[in-house]
């Protein structure tokens, strides 16, 4: 065997060697194996809540909640223009409850929607062990309640899957300013929650490069 054919052998077996090692400050994963976590769907949720949160407020703007109070005001209007203008008003207004009977079950299908899918990635995040890495040294690291807690971030979002279990979203109207804080509220649950999603899977490619 010449020199030059030795010292690409050589070559070859080392890369090979070097390739299969923890290099120092590097860890070795524990725990349960896990996948890398994508934030695709998450953020396609995103997209369609802030697309629902603006038919909302446009809904909720053309709504009138005086509805009935106009009804009855206008039954001592005598002028027949007053009359006119009174009928087109409850008119639009029954246009506007239609419009925001829509919005609302879109709204629902999104919470139900997020609520599932959070609860399954939860499901992962709410494990010490899926925290806990072990260092080429032989000790272990944990993120579970240490530096930028996870456990912190997954008590948060568990808190927002509870508030979008107990809102109750009115379907039907006629709504009521109560009715539609609640769709409010619920909005905002569902952003909270897939805010900190995108959080966790942060912390899950920062911290376990995962």
């Amino acid at each position: 065997m010449n020199l030059t054919r030795f010292l690409l052998i050589y070559s070859v077996y080392a890369s090979t060697f070097l390739s299969a090692q923890v290099l120092p400050g590097q860890y070795v994963k524990s725990g349960p194996s896990q996948g890398g976590i994508s934030d695709v769907e998450t953020k396609v949720y995103m997209d369609e809540r802030k697309a629902l949160q603006s038919r909302f407020s446009v809904a909720q703007a053309k709504l009138d909640l005086k509805t009935e109070a106009s009804k009855v005001e206008s039954i001592a209007i005598s002028k027949e223009d007053d009359r006119r203008f009174a009928l087109h008003k409850s008119e639009s207004s029954s246009e506007a409850q239609i419009v925001m009977e829509e919005v609302n079950k879109e709204i629902q299908k999104l919470a139900d929607k997020t609520l599932a899918y959070e609860v399954s990635r939860l499901g992962v995040w709410n494990n010490q062990s899926f925290w806990t890495v072990r260092l080429q040294s032989g000790n272990t690291a944990s993120y579970w309640s240490s530096g930028p807690s996870a456990k912190q971030a997954v008590e948060k979002l568990n808190i927002q899957l509870t508030k979008i279990k107990t809102i109750k979203i009115v379907i039907a109207g006629p709504f009521k300013k109560l009715d539609l804080n609640e769709s409010q509220k619920m909005l905002d649950a569902i952003r909270n929650a897939l805010d900190l999603d995108i959080e966790l899977t942060r912390m899950t490619k920062q911290y376990l490069n995962r």
